[in-house]
């Protein structure tokens, strides 16, 4: 099993994507993903490099959630909830659709607690995440 994250759309102030767990060739579960824009991987204002990633299940501020390893000259990196693209610091929000909840022009993702628990119930406590452009 693996968590795929293919960014669809990169620019502006975030990246839009998609995240689907993957098994065996078959698709577990899918969901919309936002990112910060790519910045060159500075701290704190950029999304992560592309690349593969091991992954854990981690519990912290009352949430389970799924913490990144190893990624180049950054450190607590997680896939968790959120909607906005402030809430983010370098971090992967989930949610179902993208719509612009807050009228400010740039999308947001919807329903990101629900979506995270589907999440958190579907992957195992290890897992390998890749983080790549989508191929047109």
């Amino acid at each position: 099993m693996i968590v795929q994250i293919s960014r669809i759309k990169e620019g502006g102030r975030q990246t839009l994507g998609e995240l689907t767990v993957i098994e065996n060739g078959k698709v577990l579960f899918r969901c919309n993903t936002l990112e910060l824009p790519n910045l060159h991987n500075k701290r704190n204002v950029s999304s992560i490099p592309t690349g593969e990633y091991k992954a854990f299940k981690r519990y912290t501020r009352k949430q389970w959630l799924l913490q990144l390893k190893d990624v180049p000259n950054r450190s607590g990196i997680q896939i968790h909830k959120g909607n906005f693209y402030t809430q983010i610091e370098g971090c992967v929000l989930v949610g179902r659709t993208f719509t612009d909840l807050n009228k400010d022009g740039y999308y947001d993702v919807t329903d990101s607690t629900d979506t995270l628990h589907e999440l958190m119930s579907i992957v195992p406590d290890d897992i390998d995440v890749v983080v790549k452009k989508k191929l047109a």
